[in-house]
């Protein structure tokens, strides 16, 4: 899956979008709209964006569960001093950094906004809406350009994803 963003004027082209977004086949649970008012989102038949769905706590998960991997596997390294140790040890130091590491990681990452949203914090404080869109990843350029060719008002972005698993 692949998120869109979409940022819309007003309350009236998130209708339209999320209809089309319908017609094309994406469920209302995979649209969550972002707006000063939860009464916009109740006006467009649109799911609001939780904390969960503007939050960047996946993508920290996913870093930090990488880099703990790491620093899990170099420090069983080092605290061996040079004696033998087992595959058994050297993954299990692993598991472990890995599992702090993504703990650490949504933590951290529950504190801020994707990137995607952070960008455009100031034009949803003015008025405008954002819609967030979950979408196969076969479908994504499909789906951009029908909703560009009947909504030119619309300002479409695609995930700013680093790890890919």
């Amino acid at each position: 899956m692949v998120r869109l963003y979409f940022l819309l004027p007003d309350v009236k082209s998130v209708v339209g979008v999320a209809d089309e977004l319908r017609s094309l086949g994406v469920d209302d649970h995979h649209m969550h709209l972002l707006s000063n008012s939860s009464h916009d989102a109740r006006m467009a038949h649109v799911p609001v964006a939780h904390a969960f769905h503007v939050s960047d706590a996946w993508n920290m998960t996913k870093r930090g569960a990488l880099a703990g991997l790491l620093c899990g596997f170099w420090a069983v390294l080092l605290s061996s001093s040079g004696m033998y140790i087992g595959f058994v040890m050297f993954m299990q130091g692993g598991i472990i950094g890995a599992g702090a590491g993504a703990l650490m990681g949504a933590i951290i990452g529950l504190g801020r906004n994707e990137v995607n949203i952070e960008e455009h914090e100031l034009d949803i404080e003015e008025g405008k809406q954002m819609l967030l869109v979950d979408v196969d990843k076969n479908h994504q350029y499909e789906v951009i350009e029908k909703i560009r060719s009947h909504h030119r008002e619309v300002e479409i972005e695609t995930s700013h994803d680093y790890l890919h698993f």
